[in-house]
């Protein structure tokens, strides 16, 4: 109880600071209200506990529309929630946004919004600093006229054991696929290979 007022009374604070205008200023400069809405996204998912923030290197991987394959660069982020396991705070659900360029077909850029959830398997090794799993997912996604949706799932191996400047404590290195559908007809397939680093916090 005490913890959700905590995180009530931030979000209520920082919305008041976004939406209110100063007595002294009356009009506030643009870059004042990016900061704002800045802080605001970022601090309250940050008070939630386990949470897990991730930032996604780009990772490449094939789109086959109509029995072509072609080549892709995404860029996605996003954060979560995260569960104690072993040696350390793992990935559990996420919400996830990407966005995606396509080489050489009418599909060249399309961005999507997606909900993940992590089914754990075991660990890997006597130390348990690493273990596998899969992870289902679904979403929305547009290519900027269009809009549809995307369902899909990707297997991972996620460790806590090489952090990254002690600034990346989770890393998830995995494969995964997706089936695409556009309303107005067009759909696609895509599989991508990646690795994702993550700063976790724990409240």
């Amino acid at each position: 109880m005490k913890k959700n007022a905590q995180i009530f009374l931030l979000f209520i604070f920082f919305s008041n600071q976004i939406f209110s205008q100063d007595s002294v200023q009356a009009v506030s400069t643009f870059e004042e209200d990016a900061a704002l809405v800045a802080m605001t996204g970022v601090l309250f998912p940050l008070a939630i506990a386990g949470t897990i923030v991730s930032f996604v290197p780009p990772s490449i991987g094939l789109m086959n529309e109509k029995g072509v394959n072609y080549t892709t660069l995404s860029f996605e982020s996003g954060f979560g929630f995260g569960t104690t396991k072993g040696a350390g705070i793992f990935s559990d659900s996420r919400v996830q946004i990407s966005y995606t360029h396509v080489a050489r077909t009418s599909i060249r850029n399309f961005a999507s919004a997606t909900i993940t959830k992590d089914f754990h398997g075991n660990f890997i090794g006597r130390k348990k600093i690493a273990l596998y799993g899969w992870s289902p997912n679904a979403g929305m996604i547009t290519n900027f006229p269009e809009k549809g949706f995307t369902i899909g799932a990707s297997s991972w191996i996620m460790t806590t054991s090489l952090p990254f400047f002690g600034l990346f404590p989770l890393h998830t290195y995995g494969i995964s696929y997706s089936y695409n559908k556009f309303f107005g007809g067009k759909s696609f397939h895509r599989i991508s290979v990646g690795i994702s680093s993550a700063v976790t916090f724990e409240w």
